[in-house]
């Protein structure tokens, strides 16, 4: 369809320059050659494939070393869980159709009743031509009498008259009119409008201009029969003859109009300088040209700092890892579903007991020579890899690759897998990797299955239906879309809805034509969310996260190490209906339940934080009360032990730097020492505070910070050294966590916010959810205030104006 738009686009382009240009000259050959090129130009611009080559430097990378990571066993999604068990239910096949399906319908029958009256028309004309008698003369002209609706009209060299009502001479004059369109071809030219019509009939430009080619027609004979002719008597034999209804693809000599006719033939030639205005063309066919041809960018990869091309890069392929008689469950996906850069390396085929093989694969480390040893293994049980297309780039790597699975021995394939190999050799940087089922025993669950994503969101993705993807999830650590050709499925635990995790699902979600939405949610002093309202689609459902997480013990083992059990929150997406369905998958953690072999513990994390928080001191900035018992402090460049925290004067700390526990860069940069967290501080300001009552005075705001839900902004109060009543007015980022500022405002004070500009109710900035770039606030307006925000701050004794990156666009 794309196709047919873009040609269509073209023929009305063209042909409204003829109509509002070229229609009013003489130049009946120029404007016939310039119609039969915009018929060719419009079928074949879209066609066409344009080139772009872009040079990419290449520099050396270093690759990480591999951590040991240790995840707990992997759980498959029980096909009998209340969540994703799918009735399958016949409908109607009209029901299934969406609108597109019938626009499609409709098209094709369109064309099939083109081509019916195209081969009806022709039919007649050959049964003409068949059975009835003719006179021939020079030039292979045969004559037809008749006096149907093919009078005085010609089909390449058979000319149709009906000389009842014409004298000799008038016959003669037809005659030599419609031979005239025998050695000029025109019916070569209806007939390629007739066969393009049975395509484009649902555009009216292809009707306007198969009547404007078939007047050129006319009026180029018309000009050559006037030089040899008397113009009168031609004009009155025009006049004289009737018109019969007409066929598209026959030139006859009476076609309509005859007035415009008789006036092109009477009409002083247009001048030889308007020729000229033929280029116009030119720029209308260059901008088809840029605006309909498709463009293939080739990458050409150069060394940096050389003028030299690198004809052929070979990918660094890794190492093909084989694992012989494992169960690829216990210990397959539990690295790669990371998504850490360290999945580069990723080349891993692993033997399923008794069935068949699993191999994983970095697209970086997909080549045609690691599919050739895989194949050598796979090919022990009658399996491989098989590559269906290729495209390759200037350097000789992927740029499309269809991928399948075959059965040697039965000759059956799963179905391909076309991929763009540039976007996924650079999800491969961030870890992405392919997964091949391949299957002997089982062959028809062979598949080829694509992952990508991020640490905090992990995306399944097959052509295959629901029924047939194999889809897996690791019990209480993940947060894995499921994306088959149906069905669109987030299953994710407690601890893996993070605020990042949900802004990612959001936005894949939103591509899919979906809504995903956190709102009012809670989080406790470990940053862990505890209470939640989830809008996906036209549902929305509450849950409380303490409530779904689960720790359990065995009851037999005497020091029974502890386990999570969690129940899990599913969304649902039909990704042909839109329907969405929103539940719980407590499967898992019933089935153990049931069991009567485990106790369970209840919610530990809430707990481990509640004793944590007792044990560690409160201390005065509120970010640093998440770092560890003795993380590493450095101010104005010295180094402190971590007891200052409990007395840092959080005014001053305007713009520190904290990094959170176990935090990879500043474990690099600084060492060991920086394993619990980070803070630094650059001041000019004394920085501790010495008055006792005014450290309790902070400590007390933070411990009412901490246990307050996560929101985008707070109202603190509490009394300060002087007994008055204020406000701490605390405006968060948009993870709802880090300070952005704070301010103290009094009790009393009638304080206007607003964003970039323009007021705002405090209500709609606790929900607004855009980054805040930057901040002014002040506890009093002065006049110098008003100057700058304007009359608006007059009624109010503060303010607090935010800017965002709307404001830097």
């Amino acid at each position: 369809m794309e196709y047919l738009l873009k040609s269509s686009a073209c023929l009305i382009g063209f042909y409204g320059l003829y109509y509002f240009v070229f229609r009013q000259f003489t130049f009946h050959t120029a404007n016939r050659f310039y119609l039969l090129m915009s018929i060719g130009l419009s079928v074949l611009i879209p066609l066409v494939h344009t080139t772009k080559t872009e040079v990419e430097y290449l520099t050396a990378v270093e690759n990480p070393p591999v951590p040991t990571l240790v995840f707990p066993q992997i759980q498959k999604e029980a096909s009998n869980t209340n969540y994703s068990k799918i009735e399958k239910t016949e409908k109607p096949l009209w029901k299934t159709l969406e609108v597109s399906d019938y626009f499609l319908l409709f098209y094709y029958v369109g064309i099939l009743v083109s081509i019916f009256m195209l081969l009806r028309n022709l039919s007649l004309i050959f049964k003409v031509i068949k059975t009835a008698d003719y006179e021939k003369k020079s030039l292979n002209l045969k004559i037809f009498e008749t006096s149907n609706f093919l009078e005085n009209s010609s089909f390449f060299n058979n000319i149709f008259i009906n000389s009842k009502p014409l004298n000799p001479d008038e016959k003669s004059l037809i005659i030599e009119h419609e031979s005239l369109h025998c050695k000029k071809l025109h019916t070569v030219d209806l007939l390629i409008v007739g066969v393009l019509k049975c395509t484009f009939w649902f555009n009216p430009v292809i009707y306007f201009l198969q009547k404007s080619l078939k007047e050129i027609h006319e009026y180029e004979v018309d000009e050559l029969m006037t030089k040899s002719f008397n113009q009168k008597e031609y004009a009155n034999l025009l006049l004289k003859l009737g018109v019969f209804a007409e066929l598209s693809f026959v030139n006859q000599m009476s076609k309509k109009p005859l007035s415009q006719r008789i006036h092109f033939m009477f009409k002083p030639a247009t001048i030889h300088t308007k020729k000229y205005l033929y280029l116009i063309a030119i720029p209308l066919i260059a901008a088809a040209f840029m605006a309909f041809t498709k463009e293939k960018i080739v990458k050409v990869l150069r060394e940096k700092g050389s003028t030299k091309t690198v004809k052929k890069i070979e990918v660094k392929a890794y190492p093909l890892t084989i694992k012989n008689d494992r169960d690829y469950t216990t210990w397959g996906p539990r690295a790669s579903l990371r998504m850490l850069p360290t999945n580069i390396s990723l080349n891993s085929l692993t033997t399923v007991r008794y069935n068949g093989f699993k191999y994983e694969v970095n697209p970086n480390s997909l080549t045609e020579s690691t599919i050739s040893d895989v194949n050598k293994e796979l090919k022990k049980r009658n399996l491989a890899i098989i590559i269906t297309e290729k495209v390759l780039d200037l350097g000789g790597n992927f740029t499309k690759l269809g991928l399948s699975i075959k059965h040697l021995k039965s000759g059956k394939a799963s179905i391909p897998e076309i991929f763009d190999m540039n976007k996924c050799r650079e999800q491969g940087q961030s870890g992405a990797f392919f997964v091949f089922d391949a299957f002997d025993r089982n062959f028809e669950k062979s598949q080829v299955s694509y992952f990508f994503g991020s640490p905090h969101l992990l995306i399944n993705k097959s052509h295959l239906d629901r029924s047939k993807h194999n889809t897996f999830n690791v019990n209480s650590e993940s947060s894995i879309i499921s994306h088959s050709s149906d069905l669109i499925t987030y299953v994710v635990y407690p601890d893996k809805l993070t605020l990042k995790a949900a802004e990612e699902a959001k936005a894949y979600f939103s591509e899919n034509d979906f809504k995903f939405e956190l709102k009012d949610y809670e989080s406790d002093a470990a940053g862990n969310l505890t209470k939640l309202k989830v809008v996906f689609g036209g549902q929305s459902r509450s849950f409380d996260l303490n409530k779904m997480r689960h720790w359990v013990i065995l009851k037999s083992e005497a020091n029974s190490k502890p386990q999570r059990m969690d129940e899990s929150m599913v969304f649902e997406g039909n990704l042909k209906t839109k329907e969405t369905k929103i539940s719980v998958n407590d499967f898992w953690f019933k089935a153990m339940e049931k069991t009567g072999r485990y106790e369970i513990l209840g919610n530990k994390i809430v707990e481990k934080a509640a004793v944590l928080n007792q044990k560690k001191e409160t201390r005065t900035v509120y970010e640093t009360n998440f770092l560890g018992e003795n993380p590493l402090v450095i101010i104005n460049g010295k180094e402190y032990p971590a007891e200052i925290l409990t007395r840092i004067n959080p005014k001053v700390c305007l713009m520190p730097k904290i990094l959170r526990p176990e935090n990879k860069i500043a474990i690099q940069k600084y060492g060991e020492k920086a394993r619990d967290g980070y803070f630094e501080l650059l001041t000019m300001q004394d920085f501790v505070l010495t008055n006792e009552k005014e450290i309790l005075i902070e400590k007390e705001v933070i411990v009412k910070h901490l246990n307050l839900p996560k929101k985008r902004i707070h109202r603190i109060e509490f009394e300060d050294l002087d007994g008055n009543i204020l406000n701490r007015v605390i405006v968060h980022r948009e993870n709802r966590e880090s300070v952005f500022f704070e301010i103290d405002f009094k009790k009393s004070s009638k304080i206007l916010f607003m964003l970039d500009g323009k007021p705002i109710s405090e209500e709609e900035l606790a929900n607004f959810t855009i980054s805040i770039l930057e901040g002014k606030a002040s506890p009093k307006i002065t006049t110098e205030d008003i100057k700058l925000y304007g009359q608006i701050l007059i009624n109010y004794d503060g303010f607090v104006s935010l800017k965002t990156y709307n404001t830097f666009d």
